[in-house]
């Protein structure tokens, strides 16, 4: 069967990441997106043998890719492995949206991608769509520990440390502030969209490689939307009411039965959190996929 409304979706694991977890999340990726699925691909940072064992376990309708690390570290690291993952998506999709997923986020429900590609297809300056200025709560996000992450990284010490460093995350910030950004702003990275248009934009003009920012102590989900920024492209939110990401830090926003009566079709974290246990979340939301056809 063709694609309808192809999609390309990436995961990052790293090293500890419980098999039943990341089996899980697959799981529900493959369930809910069906055959819209273009590419489903893991970039593996683990450095574990049960880890490439699971995946390949999986036959073809995965994609491993390996970084040749047994971790890469949090921050510019993981910015540094986002980079890999974007960079063989583009080579080996075609799809017009892509979706990113920590393995402790989950589909939960149909027709994210779907949403996306038309949010996109409405507003063709935008590039990157998640949980941005506003939580799934109607919260504000807080911006000031990224601006802060932004300043050391200017520091006179930390450029004698990281010259590169120093000398890209300058003209990366020049570049990001003629076109509006706000020092720190973000989507939260638990799970986003990005347009394939953004993305081919982001690996011509270079961004996908510029390794001087591994060492930045901005986290990967603040790098990515700066750099995102600094290439031209809006940024919109994805989590407010009537929209699919039902995404915060820690736990979840509301109980299980509230997401899916609220229509929310993507969720993060299922970690244990708050007396909340992974298990029966993931349990929970396995028994609606048995129960509710895509």
């Amino acid at each position: 069967m063709q694609p309808t409304n192809p999609v390309a979706v990436f995961l990052n694991v790293g090293p500890g990441t419980p098999l039943s977890r990341l089996d899980d999340t697959l799981d529900s990726v493959q369930h809910w997106l069906g055959p819209d699925l273009e590419l489903l691909l893991v970039v593996d940072d683990s450095g574990e043998t049960a880890i490439e064992q699971a995946l390949a376990r999986r036959g073809t309708g995965l994609t491993r890719v390996s970084t040749g690390r047994a971790g890469s570290g949090l921050n510019g690291g993981l910015f540094d492995v986002t980079c890999l993952a974007l960079r063989t998506v583009l080579e080996r999709s075609t799809a017009p949206v892509v979706l990113q997923l920590d393995t402790d986020a989950l589909v939960i429900g149909p027709g994210a991608h779907t949403a996306a590609s038309a949010h996109f297809a409405a507003h063709p300056q935008v590039g990157l769509l998640g949980s941005y200025r506003w939580t799934c709560t109607g919260q504000p996000r807080d911006f000031s520990p990224a601006s802060r992450a932004i300043a050391r990284d200017l520091r006179p010490w930390n450029a004698k440390r990281h010259p590169a460093l120093s000398f890209v995350m300058a003209r990366t910030l020049r570049a990001a502030r003629k076109h509006g950004y706000e020092d720190g702003e973000h989507i939260l990275g638990a799970a986003y969209f990005m347009s394939r248009s953004c993305l081919q934009s982001l690996a011509r003009d270079g961004w996908l490689t510029r390794k001087a920012l591994r060492h930045s102590a901005m986290a990967d989900d603040q790098l990515l939307s700066l750099v995102v920024r600094a290439a031209g492209w809006r940024i919109d939110d994805f989590a407010r009411d009537g929209q699919p990401l039902a995404v915060v830090w820690k736990g979840l926003p509301w109980p299980v039965e509230e997401i899916l009566e609220r229509g929310k079709t993507i969720i993060h974290s299922t970690k244990d959190h708050d007396g909340l246990r992974e298990v029966d979340v993931r349990r929970f939301f396995a028994q609606h996929r048995e129960h509710v056809s895509t």
